[in-house]
């Protein structure tokens, strides 16, 4: 709620001021992108299991992390039996999240089409009624 307010700055430009607020936390990922080291599990997937070792015990902070990269190696197993993982999307008992997935992103568009001849306020307070009625439903 705290963004409906900008679009009263005089001068037009709080769209600006979204836009840039919008940018932080973009800027933060990218940087943190940069900084953090591949993840146990990643290498591992990639069939450098010594390396995901010493990063598990690194990230541990103690020597014994066998219990937990065996699970890991187990896990990565698992995952490369699944032969077409987007097939799984289609059955039955993955629907119902995939229509609510579907059904979120065609009412925002819905809305923000709705509301293009409207305000910015009026688009934002849409924009904040339809997440948060999801948010109850989910």
């Amino acid at each position: 709620m705290y963004l409906t307010g900008k679009c009263r700055i005089k001068g037009g430009y709080g769209w600006r001021i979204s836009l840039a607020l919008a940018g932080v936390p973009a800027l933060m990922l990218t940087i943190g992108s940069l900084l953090v080291h591949d993840t146990p599990n990643s290498l591992i997937e990639r069939g450098l299991e010594d390396e995901g070792k010493a990063v598990l015990k690194k990230i541990r902070g103690v020597e014994t992390v066998e219990p937990e990269f065996q699970e890991i190696l187990k896990a990565s197993r698992v995952a490369k039996t699944v032969k077409n993982p987007l097939k799984s999307l289609i059955k039955r008992h993955n629907r119902p999240p995939l229509i609510i997935a579907v059904m979120l992103q065609v009412t925002h568009l819905t809305y923000m089409f709705k509301c293009l001849k409207e305000s910015y306020t009026t688009i934002l307070s849409y924009g904040l009624l339809i997440n948060s009625y999801f948010d109850f439903c989910i």
